[in-house]
């Protein structure tokens, strides 16, 4: 029983650590196309 606790634990801890890494990366890719859409946008019409 106990190790079953643990191993649940270590998931969860594990999916928590998954979740904030993926939004990281979506934050960081949102940055990216914005910064590539407005440097793309400026060369069009400028």
């Amino acid at each position: 029983m106990q190790y079953k606790d643990k191993i649940i634990r270590c998931l969860i801890i594990i999916f928590k650590f998954c979740v904030q890494f993926l939004e990281f990366f979506i934050v960081l890719y949102c940055e990216i196309l914005l910064f590539l859409f407005a440097k793309f946008h400026h060369f069009l019409f400028f």
